[in-house]
């Protein structure tokens, strides 16, 4: 039950992505559900790899932090590389800023400002 949250915000990034699927043929509307979700999952894993690092379950290694820190790097590429972020960022802000930044933001509190007990 300890970690309840990570594991239905993993199950609504797989939804997220797969039901994109029916949004195929409009375009941008495609494109912004399936980064959503891409972006839901990836934020998810760093951030349960980082809890489970810091929490000593697993060894804190460089490769795992590595794997942390590009899943990270990935999700701002994914925004940053669409044609014409700024009108993207403007006409879809949840997946555009919103979502990077509360991952981002989330993954720095767990990997870096938590303290475990």
């Amino acid at each position: 039950m300890k970690n309840i949250w990570s594991n239905i915000f993993l199950v609504l990034g797989v939804l997220t992505a797969i039901s994109s699927v029916n949004l195929i043929g409009n375009g941008d509307s495609f494109v912004n559900q399936l980064n959503a979700g891409i972006i839901i999952i990836i934020g998810v894993l760093a951030y349960k790899s980082a809890k489970k690092r810091k929490s000593k379950e697993v060894a804190d290694t460089k490769l795992r932090l590595g794997f942390e820190l590009a899943g990270i790097l990935s999700i701002f590429l994914l925004v940053g590389m669409q044609n014409d972020v700024l009108k993207n960022i403007a006409t879809e802000p949840l997946t555009n800023l919103a979502l990077p930044i509360i991952t981002f933001a989330s993954y720095i509190y767990k990997a870096f400002i938590y303290k475990s007990k």
